[in-house]
């Protein structure tokens, strides 16, 4: 059986509007997310938000993922009234050997291995 495992590599108590999530979905499927909320921007409800909403349903594709960010999207673009309560999110989605990364903000995946590593960033286009 595969294992997911989260290393915090940087205390960020000063800002406190961090968050991450990690959620076994099966034997075969993993979930490991971290948002950062942008300070200034409602950061610490739009992250705390997002880690709320992604232990709730069941996720059993990238499409899912996208499904909650959308929702959540739309929950703090009305409770902010039409200003943007914002956070960065940084997941992945593991299962049968493919790595899913979705990605919203300037948070990057960074793949590590013994002996080299691969960022991932997000793309707009």
């Amino acid at each position: 059986m595969l294992t997911s495992t989260v290393a915090i590599l940087h205390d960020n108590g000063g800002h406190g509007e961090d968050h991450y999530v990690v959620r076994t979905l099966n034997d075969n499927l993993y979930l490991d997310a971290v948002m950062d909320g942008v300070t200034g921007r409602g950061g610490w409800e739009a992250s705390q938000t997002l880690a709320d909403a992604l232990p709730v349903p069941p996720l059993t594709s990238p499409a899912d993922l996208l499904t909650v960010l959308e929702d959540v999207n739309q929950q703090l673009y009305r409770r902010g009234l039409g200003h943007f309560l914002l956070t960065t999110i940084a997941a992945v989605l593991y299962g049968e050997s493919v790595l899913h990364i979705v990605g919203a903000g300037d948070s990057p995946v960074v793949l590590i291995r013994p002996d080299t590593y691969q960022l991932f960033a997000s793309r707009t286009s």
